[in-house]
């Protein structure tokens, strides 16, 4: 598989969160990759997962100067179906209900009350608004029994209160289970273990010889359970949001047009302060196009802060950080785009970040700059 098919489009949490998500399992970081990739397909948050024992290659995705978070550590565990004999319920009064369509309004009724209060790696980026619970009824409801995709579900029944469910998705000889809860009122009861080794009987019957689960590293209760019905860890990953938002912009993208001289960047050093002299070898820019790239860089900053003030977010704006990344040769005497976008605003707070990129005339980027603004209120 090529790496760029290890990154794949997700087009269901591109349309929850309004922003152009991608998601992969990376079994290593190679910056020039992932930097690659994320440019070509214009992603604005790759979710990519490591595996464990690999954390030192996170400090790589430095190199790609796209802003990056670890949202969270998932553990894997899986059962031999073939070295067990599932458990007979505790609760007798039980009944595991296959789950239909008919069913859904059931489905978010008890969702609503299994992930009150769960959090998950999206809740680690502040890009990322969500409804957890509409987004977990979306993804419960998307494995309603269908025998076809290998997708099964049950709802857990006591009586005439529905108190669970489960889904599980079955490829072959091997069954994971997804999603399951059981309401808090009804913890600590042996439900949970009684589901479990259901699903286990269930999946064994149908010829099933693995039994596979995960949950986030903290989620302590059900690991202990795991353990308790036969589960063995086999696995952990680290999930990582690259909050790259090339794409995103909440207002119009603005261009400017640009052409960069030898005299323009040496009156910017003279008028700046800059002792960059140094690097303004015209000859040594022509060859490789990277001589002048601090004052370059200043430059480019220079400019767009005017716009800042003098357009949007306003007066009073001002560049609270920023980073640069350059990837291509930048020359003198030819003309460039620079493209300004604004994926995050928090109007109340007078909060705003901005991604300026500077084009050739090919439409490549020649380098990136994320900056953090601040529009401070007029007393």
């Amino acid at each position: 598989m090529s790496f760029s098919k290890s990154i794949y489009f997700s087009p269901i949490e591109t349309k929850r969160f309004g922003l152009r998500v991608y998601r992969g399992v990376l079994d290593d970081i190679s910056p020039l990759k992932i930097l690659s990739v994320v440019i070509k397909e214009n992603i604005d948050v790759a979710i990519v997962r490591i595996p464990a024992g690999k954390e030192g290659a996170l400090t790589r995705l430095e190199e790609t100067g796209l802003p990056f978070l670890v949202a969270d550590s998932l553990v894997y565990y899986h059962v031999d179906l073939t070295r067990i004999k599932p458990k007979e319920p505790c609760n007798k009064d039980l009944e595991f209900i296959e789950y239909q369509h008919e069913h859904n309004d059931i489905v978010d009724n008890l969702v609503s009350k299994v992930f009150a209060d769960y959090k998950n790696h999206y809740f680690a980026n502040p890009l990322l608004s969500l409804n957890l619970i509409e987004a977990y009824s979306e993804w419960t409801q998307g494995y309603v029994t269908d025998r076809a995709r290998g997708k099964w579900a049950w709802l857990v029944k006591r009586g005439d209160r529905f108190i669970g469910f489960a889904t599980c998705d079955i490829n072959k000889d091997k069954c994971e289970i997804v999603l399951n809860g059981i309401i808090p009122q009804e913890r600590r009861l042996g439900v949970y273990s009684d589901l479990v080794n259901f699903i286990q009987r269930f999946s064994k019957n149908i010829g099933c010889s693995i039994l596979r689960t995960s949950t986030q590293l903290q989620n302590y209760s059900v690991q202990r359970i795991w353990n308790r019905e036969g589960f063995v860890i086999e696995g952990a990953f680290h999930t990582v949001h690259i909050n790259s938002l090339m794409n995103a912009s909440l207002k119009e993208k603005k261009v400017l047009k640009l052409k960069f001289t030898e005299n323009d960047v040496n009156q910017y050093i003279t008028s700046s302060g800059e002792m960059d002299t140094i690097h303004l070898r015209k000859a040594s820019l022509q060859n490789n196009g990277f001589e002048c790239r601090p004052a370059i860089a200043n430059l480019i900053n220079s400019i767009v802060s005017k716009y800042y003030v003098d357009d949007f977010p306003g007066n009073t704006t001002v560049i609270t950080g920023y980073s640069t990344k350059f990837i291509k040769p930048i020359y003198f005497d030819r003309s460039y785009n620079i493209e300004i976008s604004f994926p995050f605003a928090d109007t109340k707070n007078g909060i705003y970040k901005s991604l300026v990129k500077l084009l050739d005339y090919s439409g490549d980027i020649c380098l990136f700059s994320y900056n953090d603004l601040t529009k401070k209120k007029v007393s």
